[in-house]
């Protein structure tokens, strides 16, 4: 009889790990997966971002010099 219990305890809790366990660690991989594709577009919108911030700060370094230069004309 307490082997019959123990087989059934046993196999009630291999039964709620498949049930239970098993989903939740394939949405953890899901999540983890997620994270590191978030990861990588954050570091691309960061580079993208200083790139941007370059071109800006050339495009005004030559709008000064044009405006330096129209002054200088005119």
């Amino acid at each position: 009889m307490p082997f019959i219990l123990a087989l059934v305890l046993v196999a009630g809790m291999g039964i709620s790990y498949l049930l239970f366990a098993m989903p939740l660690k394939t949405a953890l991989q899901n999540a983890r997966d997620d994270l590191r594709e978030s990861e990588k577009l954050l570091k691309q919108a960061s580079e993208t971002q200083g790139d941007l911030k370059q071109k800006v700060a050339d495009l005004e370094y030559q709008l000064r010099d044009a405006e330096k230069e129209l002054r200088s004309r005119g």
